[in-house]
């Protein structure tokens, strides 16, 4: 195994119930990623949020089969979750340090330290995850061939609760439903003046890309985007994006804004808050003159600054089955984002996946394909080039519903009609996970 993040971690634990031993390597701390904090396996880079947990919410559907099939980081982030309405958050630390403790507790695990810069023999489970070392990553293109293929992404920052203005800044949910978020509500002209800034203020460099390729144009990921890049893009698309304010009001006055950002609790104690969908490449100086700018946050204090860094994956079209195992290299397994999957979700799912298939073929059984029917299915036929809108030119893929096919039931709306997919993926779900066990 090689790689100690979300999905690394959720395969290492399923081969170990498997009867297998492993021998997991993670190359932090004695080799930083420049993007992680601490050393701890499985830690959170960017958001605090595995998303939604609704069934009618793909990445809901996604969890939900998940649990179904006996993931243990889906069962130890709920046990680390803190306040975030509808969605799964969780505590980074807490979180980081319950999947390290399962882990060390497996006595068939073995965890080394030490960075992998050779490719090793099979069996073989690679979860190096979107910050693969360069060392390893030019490993990869001469084993695999093919393109390289990277995305940039960028991360949020996270301020002190201590540091809020909470007679400006006020705790409300989406039409009433909860009040787990703090609000930052703007006014037009304010919104205006945020809009002006962001774009004035300077962008730090990335690590690895020069002048003339970011000329050319980064390659981004677009369900997660910069601020500044939004705000080239039109003066509305942030508050049509990531500030959009439809449903929120202020409880005392009952004021509605044109814009509003949110704020999620990083820890259950509410030490800390994310700053949520403002991600940015803005420099350390300028994060703080544009929010410290906003009403509320005039002297917030910074816990960790938004910054950008590079994702690479693999070219699943031409290399992966929809088992995950790479096809020319039996019992050489991908999981996480350098699978091409894009998500929290999406990677301890890939890694469950991966780890309980590489089980199976160490026992002589045959890898297994999840259900079309599943997200997780039809997550992994995408990735493999095999889903039900092949494309030539691979994209980072999180879980969505038009990943899946449709009903023949007759249902009422979007919801009804996300409804029915989930309940069909849940029952096709319950039979995939006892086949899967086999190998148990």
């Amino acid at each position: 195994m090689v790689g100690g993040g979300l999905a690394g971690c959720e395969a290492a634990w399923q081969l170990a119930r498997g009867g297998c031993r492993v021998r997991l390597y993670e190359m932090r701390p004695g080799v930083s990623t420049g993007a992680h904090r601490g050393a701890g396996l499985a830690e959170l880079v960017c958001s605090n949020s595995f998303k939604g947990r609704a069934p009618h919410q793909a990445r809901g559907l996604l969890k939900a089969e998940g649990v179904t099939l006996g993931s243990l980081l889906l069962e130890l982030a709920a046990e680390c979750s803190v306040p975030a309405g509808a969605a799964l958050a969780v505590d980074r630390d807490r979180f980081s340090a319950a999947v390290e403790a399962a882990l060390n507790a497996e006595s068939a695990i073995e965890i080394v330290r030490r960075e992998v810069c050779d490719w090793p023999a099979a069996p073989l489970l690679l979860a190096t995850g979107p910050l693969t070392s360069p060392a390893l990553s030019a490993v990869l293109r001469r084993e695999l061939g093919g393109r390289r293929l990277f995305f940039h992404d960028a991360t949020a920052p996270v301020v002190t609760a201590a540091s809020l203005d909470r007679r400006t800044v006020f705790a409300a949910g989406r039409h009433g439903r909860d009040s787990d978020y703090l609000n930052v509500g703007l006014r037009r002209e304010q919104y205006e003046e945020f809009h002006r800034r962001l774009l004035s203020l300077p962008r730090a460099p990335i690590q690895g890309v020069d002048a003339r390729a970011e000329a050319d144009g980064l390659s981004l990921f677009e369900a997660c985007l910069p601020l500044e890049v939004l705000a080239e893009r039109s003066a509305d698309a942030l508050r049509f994006g990531p500030l959009r304010p439809v449903g929120l009001r202020r409880p005392d006055t009952g004021e509605s804004y044109y814009a509003v950002i949110q704020l999620r609790a990083e820890d259950r104690a509410a030490t800390r808050y994310n700053l949520v969908g403002c991600q940015t490449r803005l420099t350390p100086p300028a994060q703080r003159e544009l929010f410290r700018s906003l009403p509320g946050l005039e002297g917030v204090e910074f816990v960790r600054y938004g910054r950008m860094h590079r994702n690479s994956y693999l070219d699943g079209p031409r290399l992966l089955k929809p088992t995950l195992e790479l096809f020319d290299r039996p019992g050489c397994f991908v999981a996480g984002q350098l699978s091409g999957s894009e998500g929290y979700g999406e990677a301890v799912l890939t890694g469950l996946l991966a780890g309980r298939n590489l089980a199976r073929r160490l026992r002589g059984l045959p890898p297994l394909e999840p259900p079309a029917t599943t997200m997780l299915g039809a997550l992994v036929r995408t990735l493999s080039g095999r889903g039900l809108r092949p494309s030539t030119v691979p994209a980072p893929v999180n879980a969505n519903f038009g990943l899946l096919p449709p009903t023949t039931a007759r249902t009422r709306g979007r919801r009804g009609r996300r409804l029915g997919r989930a309940q069909r993926a849940l029952a096709a779900c319950r039979v995939f996970a006892w086949r899967l066990a086999t190998a148990y």
